[in-house]
């Protein structure tokens, strides 16, 4: 090999986007039963309740759980022409997604009485607030912001893993300048900086539920809620049994500067 292509090797090997990706560990610390026959689209933390989006035609809904005893507090059941996606809880307002609907729905969150919708260009699959923005997803390698009194898009962002266009970004969760975001029909959660779309860590949660143990119908992981009162870190799937509270290495979340947020295909 000539030298020249020898250094270019060496570079290629201590380029610094080699290194960029932490791979995370966790441990769960706790889990509770979910409710049956929920095929979660959105897991949201607010004012000591879960809110959770359920999807399917015809079985689309919204839900708040009093917590951590999952009993049901209320519930809206969408149009059957809907399928329910993502989720976030801003203010007054609870945001929720459909997948080919070409619409959102803007609910009040005391009453979950329907007081809106809005126009929603493609597919809407995940959601979450940074506590200025709505930001979502549409299945794409983007995440799309919007301002919540405007609801029009005003920008995207590619989310890249070294470079390279990450896609089926589903299911979201904001905090404190990051994205955490499910991949649809994977077990990886994804870190992303939602100020440049780049995904700085990973967590492989392919032992949490392994697929030879889920039962018949049990569905992909889909859900992350990061819990404000303490800094609990939350995921489950479509029509998981469980509920799962992780301790994730080199990540402390508690002091939470959004009210918390999720969603998904």
């Amino acid at each position: 090999m000539k030298p020249g292509h020898i250094l270019t090797s060496l570079l290629l090997v201590f380029s610094p986007l080699a290194f960029a990706v932490d791979a995370l560990t966790y441990r769960v610390v706790e889990r509770i039963a979910m409710p049956p026959g929920l095929f979660v689209q959105g897991l949201e933390f607010n004012r000591e309740a879960l809110y959770v989006s359920t999807g399917k035609y015809g079985q689309s809904r919204l839900l708040r759980f009093d917590f951590p005893s999952m009993t049901l507090n209320a519930g809206k059941q969408l149009p059957p022409q809907l399928f329910a996606e993502g989720l976030t809880v801003l203010d007054d307002d609870i945001f929720q997604l459909t997948w080919r609907s070409g619409i959102g729905l803007v609910f009040d969150r005391d009453t979950l009485d329907l007081s809106r919708q809005f126009a929603l260009p493609g597919q809407g699959w995940g959601l979450c607030h940074d506590g200025e923005r709505l930001i979502y997803s549409d299945g794409s390698d983007r995440l799309y912001f919007m301002q919540p009194d405007q609801l029009t898009v005003q920008e995207s962002l590619a989310v890249t893993r070294n470079d390279e266009p990450v896609d089926r970004i589903n299911e979201l969760e904001c905090h404190e300048g990051h994205v955490w975001a499910n991949r649809w029909q994977s077990d990886e959660i994804l870190e992303i900086d939602a100020a440049t779309g780049a995904v700085i860590a990973t967590l492989d949660l392919s032992d949490l539920f392994p697929l030879a143990l889920r039962p018949e119908g049990v569905d992909v992981l889909n859900g992350i809620a990061i819990n404000p009162e303490d800094g609990g870190f939350w995921v489950t799937g479509k029509y998981w049994p469980w509920l799962y509270r992780l301790e994730i290495n080199d990540r402390d979340f508690r002091g939470s500067d959004t009210d918390s947020a999720a969603d998904s295909r």
